[in-house]
């Protein structure tokens, strides 16, 4: 066995060295690394004309089989893939070298030549595969667009002056640095550093204008070796006499930020400049609550007068940002919305892997980031499209099905999403049944660019841990190389095979007096030639307890040969107790699927033993998707039949898969996850503890073709229009069936909203008078002639918010001093919103003058208004702002501010009277405030308890003067207390006792009950009638209140569920899915009380074959007989379920309904009738209908026939 070491084994292999029982007793390594890089090529920007180099390299290592077995290094090979995903011709390539080395060389990127793009190096290793490196981008350095707009700007002094540079930030080359100066008539701007800023962006920003500052200002940029210019800006200061130049203005924003999405680790500036009259002050908002900048961690910053820059962005400070300029007249936002992104990274990487053909491997692999990323598999550097025997699981796991040989190689996992992409390799190795596969553990490997949540497989240390073995001498061994290679043979010798050079002088350890044993010589017996393979994905049993024992007692000083004795004595005995146990089909050391586990043929007694094969293979069920087998045990030896293994495989092809039963019971299975319309070949063998048996002959079955409906929809989408409509598109299903008649775009509110539906002819479709601001979880379904086909994937599409509908709620006003007022509300009711609040807008004025605005964060519920005038009266409304605008506002609330401000050098008086009122579980009180008003008040406070004071108080505002206490308990003396507070104390209490009431008798209303009795009745291929029975009902089940019933059905299985309301007992339920099983219960709902869930009951829709009526109906005389006359026909074509009868409708009445037509019905399978004593010259009309175990078939369109008077007459052609 070969063992690659690492630096937490040094220790180990110091004592392996030492000592012949460590070899015995220590069996671990790590994981050799098949194939992978040492250098992967990186992304490169250059400007035209100029060369690139991408450099690639990696390693290999080929294991041997055998216990023998090394990692050898092996050659690789590189080649390059272009931007077109095609490997490289290099071969008179004119710009396109491959260096020795494997480098690929550009010799000039130019445009128009295909040489731009993504290219990828291929490392491979004959004998192991092959494996793709990172794309890395070969891009030709682009300018940015520069602002060409020629303007003209006006403003006042000290306002703000912005200057656009750059444009299109979003679109900018990642790893290219412009060099940006500012030009103003010209000349080189010098830069003023208390009031000039350039933003990151590249603009130019100037605070507190001045008549210095006009001028025409513009650009440089500087990419590379080239500069552009960009247009100029004229700036002009208005003088402040000009007319109109001192009025107030409402802010107004020169640039506002613009959405932005960027990588974790970024710096992110949202530029804000706004300007107005006064000068409007700049606040920054998080989702509607203000950013602490005063943190001494805060990654927030202001740039220039407003701007917004985030440092080292994380996946928190993903959200909506609002940039708030506020002054006198108004406020105004701005708002955008930063999304972090994360790249991907493992938090599992595949691992090598060892497996017998026809297993089913599963490679894993799971990936982090945001957004989600996207998991593909390579398999040799070639993409894994998901088929019949490659199947992802959950995602992101690969299960190969009906393992081959032709399906080893290097496979890998790789993730990409918007912020970058990581891939990982993993080895798979396919052995022949019955080579035994060494467990072993090891770490999976990933290339360089691997991002991992993996631990390291920790393993337990057998002695002095994170220590070296001392000698004699204070010395310590040396470690050997990694590429030292230790075999271990089925003899328990070992034997060290150092390469030549490399062998190192050993000095004795202190607890090994049997050293020199060790040190005569340099080589242990030859390795053992028998075959086995490692398993790089499985442990060793490392928790044996003996082990441990004789580990620790050979630490101890122990003499080693002793302790090597006791070991192999009971390797011994433990080898006899599996020889006599019986094997399990699980057990790794053996592949029950063939003769002997270990590849040697079996003698003739063992032989003869074996079972034969299983008998009368047959298919009991044959469906569309599966096919139950069943068979017969063998006829020779089948007691010793421990379980049996069912191999299957579709015609044509060489991938055989299997089941294996659970033990010799079990002599029937169904196979899952076949195709329709497919013909598969089965069969069966026998397994005992030492073998396989004879197999059956092959079963060739053909499964059912698939109802014809049609397939989903394609690249189904949407997006919001408004705060009220979604748009939505789709492409034409891959299978139709036939001709699509409509598609079905199911919506509703989240995952728990009633479910709307909206039905389009064309490929698109507009969903409105939708709620604002409201997530909708929407899907698309076809429908051709044999009904509903299959839903499209769900989406997510949330509408735009809009301004709130409605005013904030219990807005009040508090005097609270001679110059103040504070103003307290609640926000809209959370339908009323229509999107996320942003803030709050206070309008208020003195009566009659001009209104002034104060605006809050939307986290804040009161506002204090200040620096009013006395003993004035002042009017406040007050709105709700989300991102879209401010709301309605609510009417003017009025208030007068105090003439002279209250006095708080003393504690309130007591109320001058309280009134109580008492209820069986409450206490309802009233009370006066103090004698004194000139006394400030800030609040009162309410104390009561059972039989004593203030065992719970209770502060209440200033304002109230009226509360009920709660939860109380009935027929119980309380003692209420109540006294006034201010900044100076409590003033003294009234107090007053009362008595609860007994308890009053509550008038619980009735509970409903559940509905009893479900039935689900299929009545076609497309609808299933519900019936159900109300217990609370008359005996006649006659609704003659409010109530109504609500029904829930789905597919069987599915977590998604459709809702129907009725106010009957009963309700077809249509536009179903043919041959689908669904879940139906119902329950009762009257006014806000509901019943619980019925119990479910399940039934299928039938399957969609067509149906035809009884054919070639034909009336003629009886000649025997002439009154009766003789109606004939031919069963229907196309039937559902067993013919059991007909029916014979006839009358002389067209004008009659169907069931009121004479019928004569008779069970069977006859397909004639005598109809005796016939009025004669009359017409008769006739119809035949068929009865099945499905139910009735459609009637036959009416014939007609005369009877004679005389002659008989001859049969007509049905009536025009």
């Amino acid at each position: 066995m070969a063992i690659t070491t690492n630096r937490s084994s040094r220790t180990l292999w110091n004592w392996l060295l030492s000592s012949c029982l460590i070899f015995q007793l220590i069996g671990s390594s790590l994981a050799s690394q098949a194939l992978s890089f040492t250098l992967e090529p990186q992304d490169a920007v250059v400007p035209e004309g100029h060369s690139v180099l991408l450099q690639c390299a990696g390693t290999a290592s080929i294991g041997r089989g055998g216990k023998s077995k090394s990692n050898l290094p092996s050659s690789v090979s590189i080649r390059w893939r272009g931007p077109d995903g095609q490997d490289l011709v290099i071969v008179g390539d004119t710009f396109r070298t491959q260096l020795k080395d494997g480098s690929l060389y550009i010799s000039s990127v130019e445009e128009n030549r295909g040489l731009t793009g993504a290219y990828q190096c291929l490392l491979t290793a004959e004998g192991v595969g092959s494996i793709l490196s990172r794309p890395a981008l070969v891009a030709i350095v682009r300018q940015p667009d520069l602002n060409q707009d020629f303007l003209e700007t006006y403003l006042l002094p000290g306002q703000t002056a912005y200057f656009r540079c750059m444009l299109g930030e979003a679109n900018w080359q990642e790893g290219v640095k412009h060099s940006v100066q500012w030009l103003k008539d010209d000349l080189p701007l010098p830069l003023d550093k208390l009031r000039m800023v350039v933003l990151p962006n590249g603009a130019l920003e100037i605070d507190e204008v001045g008549p210095s500052d006009r001028g025409s200002y513009q650009c440089n940029v500087t990419s590379g070796s080239s500069s552009r210019l960009s247009s100029k800006t004229n700036l002009n200061i208005k003088k402040p006499s000009d007319p109109g130049a001192e009025n107030s203005v409402a802010p107004s924003f020169l640039v506002g930020p613009s959405p932005k999405t960027v990588r974790e680790g970024d710096t992110v500036t949202l530029d804000c400049v706004a300007n107005g009259v006064p000068k409007p002050q700049i606040k920054w908002l998080r989702n509607g609550m203000d950013l602490d900048f005063n943190d001494l961690d805060s990654r927030f910053s202001i740039v220039g007068t407003g701007s917004l820059q985030i440092s080292s962005a994380e996946d928190i400070d993903s959200g909506n940002y609002q940039c708030r300029a506020s002054n006198t007249v108004d406020s105004l936002d701005a708002q955008a919305t930063v999304q972090v992104q994360e790249p991907p990274k493992f938090i599992k990487a595949p691992k090598d892997t060892t497996a017998h053909e026809k297993d089913e491997p599963e490679l894993k692999c799971d990936i982090w980031g945001k957004p989600k990323p996207v998991i593909r598999w390579l398999k040799n550097g070639d993409l894994i499209t998901p088929n019949d025997y490659m199947q992802l699981v959950d995602g992101h796991n690969l299960k190969i099905l009906g393992l081959l040989n032709s399906d080893a190689g290097m496979f890998q996992c790789v993730g990409t999403n918007a912020a970058g992409s990581v891939h990982a390799a993993a080895r798979l190795r396919v052995v022949p049944q019955g080579v035994k596969i060494k467990k072993r553990k090891s770490q999976g490997h990933s290339t360089k660019s691997l991002q991992t949540f993996d631990n390291l497989t920790k393993r337990r240390k057998p002695f002095n841990s994170g220590e070296q073995l001392r000698t004699k001498s204070g010395g310590s061994f040396p470690f050997p190389d990694e590429d030292d290679d230790l075999d271990v043979n089925d003899s328990g010798t070992t034997r060290l095979r150092i390469p030549s050079g490399k062998l190192p002088k050993f000095e004795q350890p202190l607890n090994d007096r049997r050293f020199n044993i060790l040190n005569a010589g340099s080589a242990l017996p030859l390795d053992n030639q028998s075959k086995s393979y490692e398993d790089d994905d499985d442990d060793y049993d490392e928790d044996d307890p003996a082990k441990e024992a004789l580990l620790e007692a050979y630490k101890q000083g122990e003499d080693a040969h002793k302790i090597l004795d006791s070991w192999q004595q009971s390797k011994s005995k433990k080898s006899q107790q599996q020889k006599q146990s019986p094997a399990s089909p699980d057990s790794p050391e053996q592949d029950p699927s063939v003769p002997h586990p270990g590849g040697k043929p079996l003698d003739s007694g063992l032989q003869a033993r074996l079972p034969s094969q299983p008998r009368d293979l047959v298919a009991q069920i044959v469906k569309s998707r599966f096919v139950t087998l069943s068979w017969v045990e063998p006829l020779q030896n089948a007691g010793d039949v421990v379980y049996y293994t069912v191999y299957y495989k579709m015609n044509n092809s060489e991938r055989e898969q299997k089941m294996v039963t659970k033990s010799h019971d079990d002599q029937q299975v169904n196979i899952q996850s076949l195709l329709p319309g497919r013909t598969y070949q089965f069969r069966v063998e026998a397994n005992t503890n030492f073998g396989s048996g004879a197999s059956s002959a092959p079963l060739e079955v053909s499964t059912q073709p698939e109802v014809n409906i049609a397939g989903p929809p394609r690249n189904f989408e949407g997006y919001a229009r408004s705060h009220k409509e979604i748009y939505v598109k789709w492409e034409e299903p891959t299978v139709t069936n036939g001709e699509i008649l409509k598609y079905r775009v199911y919506y509703s509110e989240n995952d728990s909203g009633a479910d709307l539906y909206h039905d389009s002819t064309a490929l698109e479709a507009v969903l409105t008078e939708l709620r604002p601001h409201t997530d909708y979880v929407i899907s698309v379904v076809p429908f051709n002639r044999n009904g509903m086909g299959d839903s499209s994937a769900e989406i997510r599409v949330k509408t735009f918010s809009s301004t709130p509908s409605e005013p904030p709620n219990n807005v009040t006003l508090e005097v609270t001093s001679s110059s103040s007022i504070t103003v307290h509300w609640e926000p809209p009711a959370e339908e009323d919103r229509n999107g996320q609040i942003t803030g709050y807008k206070i309008r208020y004025r003195k009566f009659k003058d001009a209104p002034q605005v104060k605006s809050t964060p939307a986290n804040i519920r009161y506002f204090e208004l200040s620096n009013l005038d006395r003993n004035a009266e002042y009017q406040v409304k007050i709105a709700a702002m989300t991102v879209n605008g401010s709301g309605p506002f609510t009417e003017w609330n009025r208030a007068n501010t105090l003439e002279n401000d209250l006095d708080e050098t003393q504690v309130p008086g007591k109320p001058i009277w309280i009134s109580i009122h008492p209820g069986a579980n409450n206490i309802a009180l009233h009370w006066g405030p103090p004698q004194h008003p000139e006394i400030k008040i800030r609040n009162y406070v309410l104390g009561w308890g059972r039989g004593i004071p203030d065992e719970n108080t209770i502060e209440l505002k200033e304002t109230e003067r009226y509360h009920i206490l709660k939860n109380l308990e009935s027929n119980m003396d309380y003692v209420v207390s109540l006294r006034a507070r201010n900044v100076k104390g409590d003033g003294p209490p009234i107090y007053d006792n009362i008595k609860t009431r007994d308890e009053e008798p509550v008038d619980a209303p009735t509970p409903l009950e559940v509905p009893v009795g479900l039935r689900a009745i299929t009545m076609s291929s497309s609808s299933i009638v519900v019936y159900w029975i109300d217990t609370m009902l008359n005996k006649n089940q006659h609704v003659t209140d409010n109530r109504h019933y609500t029904v829930s059905y789905g597919i069987t299985g599915s977590n998604r569920y459709r809702y129907h309301n009725t106010t009957d007992l009963n309700c077809m339920i249509n536009d179903l899915r043919p041959n689908t099983q669904y879940e139906f219960a119902v329950k009762v709902v009257k006014g806000r009380r509901e019943s619980s869930w019925s119990m479910s009951v399940l039934n299928s829709t039938y399957q969609n074959v067509p149906v035809t009526p009884p054919r070639e109906v034909t009336v003629r005389l009886d000649e025997m007989n002439p009154p009766t006359v003789i109606v004939q026909w031919i069963p229907p074509k196309h039937t559902l379920g067993q013919i059991t009868g007909y029916n014979i409708y006839y009358t002389t009445d067209t004008t009659k309904r169907d069931r009121d037509w004479s019928v004569e019905a008779f069970a069977g399978e006859e397909t004639m009738l005598m109809l005796p004593n016939l009025k004669p010259y009359t017409t008769y009309y006739f119809k035949v209908q068929a009865r099945t175990t499905k139910g009735l078939i459609m009637l036959l369109s009416r014939l007609w026939y005369r009877t004679p008077q005389v002659q008989p007459l001859q049969c007509r052609s049905p009536t025009p």
